[in-house]
């Protein structure tokens, strides 16, 4: 179980401008410039020496680092070890992981495994945590690696300030989706908050970053007063599933009524 975390005044200034980072794709000239400042946005934020990512329709493709020189290795080495253990699939249920969580039962056939010993261990990154999500079919992961010559290892901190990341994440690799139109097509990329200058504010970050897509689309409509029959008409849901995104915006964010809910959206 992970304890409370606890934000310092640097750590909102990082998790602010990573969130930043993943959301706004205009001032980068490509898919792979926006990635690399994802990549040094997320580095700063958790203190990591190195990053790597993939996009793609499948696993592993597209796989980008600055700092691995044999990171066109990363599929082959790493594919036999991920498929027996459906460590992928675990990745994307947890979202921000360790590596520890992603390998937990199976820690002695990692390290005993050729991509282990003839390549993560080469490159000196023997901890790692890190965000993966399906976006519409979409496989993007950042992996966030620690020098192992260093002292201090990568822990559940990291991973819990990564969770602060996860909706960023996930809504800028479907924003970038469409921004830099990888397969030739574009998607829909769903509303933002309109002012992402504030989206540290008070304690609603904290909150927010827990809630799905939907809900966050809920609160919204909440904070707008709708009632749980014009938001199941304005999301073409039934009533039942708009009553319990309701219920679960509440639980989340430790509220007892929907006005409540204005006053916390409100604050972003």
């Amino acid at each position: 179980m992970m304890s409370e975390l606890t934000l310092t005044a640097i750590d909102q200034q990082n998790v602010q401008a990573a969130i930043r980072t993943l959301l706004v794709c205009a001032p980068h000239e490509s898919l792979i410039a926006w990635r690399l400042a994802a990549h040094r946005a997320v580095k700063r934020l958790v203190d990591g020496d190195m990053a790597m990512s993939y996009v793609g329709m499948h696993p592993f493709e597209a796989v980008l680092s600055e700092e691995a020189p044999r990171v066109s290795e990363f599929p082959s080495r790493a594919a036999p070890m991920v498929s027996r253990f459906n460590v992928f699939e675990r990745s994307e249920r947890l979202g921000a992981w360790s590596r520890s969580m992603l390998w937990h039962g199976h820690m002695r056939a990692f390290l005993r495994s050729s991509y282990y010993q003839d390549f993560a261990r080469q490159l000196d990154a023997i901890d790692g945590v890190g965000l993966s999500v399906n976006v519409r079919g979409i496989h993007a992961s950042l992996q966030i690696h620690r020098d192992s010559k260093r002292t201090a290892v990568l822990t559940d901190r990291e991973v819990g300030l990564l969770r602060l990341l996860l909706p960023a994440f996930e809504a800028g690799i479907d924003i970038a989706n469409s921004y830099f139109n990888l397969h030739g097509r574009p998607m829909e990329v769903l509303p933002l908050p309109d002012r992402l200058d504030r989206i540290l504010a008070g304690t609603a970050l904290h909150h927010c970053s827990r809630l799905t897509r939907r809900e966050l689309e809920v609160a919204r409509l909440l904070a707008a007063r709708h009632s749980n029959y014009e938001i199941a008409e304005l999301l073409h849901v039934s009533r039942a599933t708009a009553k319990r995104h309701t219920e679960n915006i509440l639980q989340k964010f430790g509220l007892h009524s929907r006005r409540e809910v204005e006053r916390v959206i409100g604050e972003l």
